[in-house]
């Protein structure tokens, strides 16, 4: 395999050499020498994990996830727009915030199993009420019971070493005619010349082992028992793969279901203890509602978003120089922990309310300012801690076009 790129960290100084199939153009790491300060992770760490035990980073890192709503389409992929009947079984290998593991069993009552290590899944299994296995697999000390309709794994087989092994270990853990859904980065849209920061992302160092081409996974996946491939890209240069156990034609799309809208309905009336959740439901309608231009629904899920916002957080969505005076307060807190990271969106919401309905247009234009300064705030929060929200920042580039007009 020819030689790809070399990187190399001045604080840890690890060294690792990424070489590319002439083939099927999959990247992989060929050479992975660590420094001699690498950091040594223990992601299987077993017991009950609080918020108390990560630090504040890793805490706003795991808020966007559950609050912003981060992947909650994604996740729901394979329930919504592949599976024909849905799944009686599912299984979500590497399952995260586990919210495509919380719909299947809501909506079509699927029995549904996670598998992760981390804690962001243990949080959500804990939080949402659904049955996780702590550790990789097919590595897990406790049995997976009888085959599964579905399994899934958004953005796994980039981490691991032996991707042959996973695929024909999932292939045993399908019915026949069962589908295998995966996302992956693709190594198609990457090359020497690509931004530094495009080509960090995908290749990850320390977390992603292959970075796959549509071409190289669909050859790994024919050889493993899966004939029937369909291809899709997303706008990140992602690509999804839905692959049918022994079957001789792929697998086809349907439209998403209204379904979706209606679990967020509900989860966000069930789960309106939980800060976090609740406002990540919330905020899903709320971009939906925002979207359609479905007014009278957005009036109501903004109503439970204030209530929300009392409850949890102390801020009544109506107190516009109560929310502008918290913004001063919230100077020096570079985590937010005291503030709703959807905050700039709906605030962003009630004031497009108020310029749709022919409201009160002074108080719609305040409404942008403010959302314009916390979007502000809260995109530079998420930054320093590596992360990033597209939708937060149109929202807030929006905002503050409308504010200065």
């Amino acid at each position: 395999m020819p030689f790809f790129v070399r990187l190399i960290s001045p604080q840890y100084g690890t060294i690792r050499d990424y070489h590319h199939c002439t083939t099927c153009s999959s990247i992989a790491v060929i050479s992975d020498i660590p420094g001699d300060k690498a950091p040594q992770k223990n992601w299987a760490a077993a017991g009950t994990v609080t918020a108390e035990t990560l630090s504040p980073s890793a805490l706003l890192g795991q808020r966007h996830m559950i609050e912003l709503g981060t992947n909650f389409t994604v996740q729901t992929f394979a329930s919504t727009q592949v599976c024909r009947p849905p799944p009686k079984r599912l299984l979500d290998i590497g399952c995260g915030l586990g919210i495509g593991l919380d719909y299947a069993s809501h909506a079509f009552s699927c029995e549904v199993v996670g598998i992760d290590p981390g804690l962001l899944a243990l949080r959500s299994a804990e939080a949402l009420g659904f049955p996780l296995i702590r550790g990789y697999f097919p590595h897990v000390d406790a049995g997976l019971g009888t085959p599964f309709d579905c399994i899934e794994g958004w953005e796994v087989i980039e981490h691991i070493d032996a991707p042959m092994d996973f695929l024909e270990a999932a292939r045993e853990s399908l019915i026949e005619g069962g589908l295998l859904a995966l996302s992956t980065p693709n190594a198609d849209t990457i090359n020497r010349d690509t931004a530094p920061s495009v080509l960090l992302s995908a290749l990850s160092p320390g977390e992603h082992r292959i970075v796959f081409s549509p071409r190289g996974l669909s050859a790994l996946l024919t050889r493993a028992g899966f004939p029937a491939t369909c291809l899709l890209q997303d706008k990140r240069g992602h690509f999804f793969t839905l692959s049918l156990r022994d079957a001789s034609e792929p697998p086809s799309l349907r439209p998403p279901e209204d379904s979706l809208l209606t679990y967020c309905r509900e989860r966000s009336v069930e789960m309106a203890h939980d800060a976090h959740f609740s406002a990540g439901f919330l905020t899903k309608l709320t971009v939906a509602y925002l979207a359609g231009g479905d007014w009278p629904d957005l009036r109501k899920t903004l109503a439970g978003a204030d209530q929300m916002l009392k409850a949890h957080w102390g801020i009544d969505l109506e107190d516009r120089p109560g929310i502008r005076a918290r913004l001063a307060r919230t100077e020096g807190d570079r985590y937010l922990t005291n503030v709703p990271l959807p905050l700039p969106l709906l605030l962003f919401a009630q004031g497009r309310l108020l310029q749709a309905t022919d409201s009160d247009q002074k108080a719609a234009r305040d409404y942008m300012n403010l959302a314009s300064l916390w979007g502000q705030q809260v995109v530079e929060a998420l930054e320093q801690v590596g992360n990033s929200d597209q939708i937060l920042l149109n929202i807030t580039q929006r905002a503050t076009a409308i504010a200065a007009a």
